[in-house]
């Protein structure tokens, strides 16, 4: 899943963000074998929903992915590996002690915090409520942060849609269906991550402020280009 935009200047008065959308790109990924040539369509699961997708390739553990993007005037690259991904062993829910409609989601996996140099990302999604996965809210931590005797909490994706009315609470309600997904990452990833995840809890602001700060692996652009070794759990 690639999206392009035009950086947007927050300065001035904003229209459409569809319309800082790259609409006309060549987009591919090289395997190191073979390169795929990456369709745009609309999918509206994202925001900006232009997005460039390929059905002819996945992602497989331990083998380099490099991005190409060729505009008309300007040709940006970012490559990723994918490594081999830890498997949650179990997941732990519990209510919360001041609201019994509301549960805390704790996962565990076979990670060494004796040993530094191994990080990881927990995603979720509701099922139902929620059509793709969305990064949980501080959910980045290198392995010596891991507490095996109680696992790690695997709040609610934080995104734009809980602006306005509508509170934002990292803690699940009774009665949902959520997925949870480990991402075994690099360090390149576990800094972008990490300073994503501070600006969107130091700012209040889900949407617009993350990307200051955030490392960018794109040679010539800012963004990021990543993939993933995954494990995934389903609980209720």
């Amino acid at each position: 899943m690639v999206i392009i935009t035009r950086a947007i200047d927050l300065t001035k008065p904003m229209d459409s963000l569809d319309n800082y959308v790259e609409k006309w790109c060549r987009v591919s990924i090289s395997d190191g074998t073979s390169r795929y040539y990456m369709t745009a369509r609309i999918n509206k699961n994202y925001i900006p929903s232009f997005v460039y997708t390929t059905t002819k390739l996945r992602g497989q553990v331990d083998k380099e992915y490099e991005l190409m993007i060729e505009t008309e005037t300007d040709t940006f690259t970012a490559t990723t590996r994918i490594i081999q991904p830890l498997r949650i062993d179990s997941v732990r829910v519990r209510a919360s002690q001041n609201d019994a409609s509301l549960y805390q989601v704790s996962a565990f996996a076979n990670i060494d915090n004796t040993m530094p140099g191994s990080y990881y990302k927990f995603f979720s999604k509701i099922v139902g409520a929620e059509l793709r996965y969305y990064s949980s809210f501080l959910g980045t931590f290198a392995s010596v942060a891991y507490d095996p005797t109680t696992g790690f909490n695997v709040a609610k994706g934080i995104h734009n849609t809980f602006e306005g009315e509508q509170k934002f609470s990292p803690l699940y309600n009774y009665g949902d269906t959520v997925d949870v997904k480990l991402c075994t990452i690099s360090r390149e990833q576990f800094d972008f991550w990490n300073a994503y995840e501070n600006s969107v809890s130091l700012s209040g602001q889900s949407f617009f402020n993350v990307a200051r700060g955030c490392p960018s692996n794109i040679d010539g652009a800012l963004g990021y280009w990543f993939g993933y070794g995954v494990s995934a759990v389903r609980v209720i």
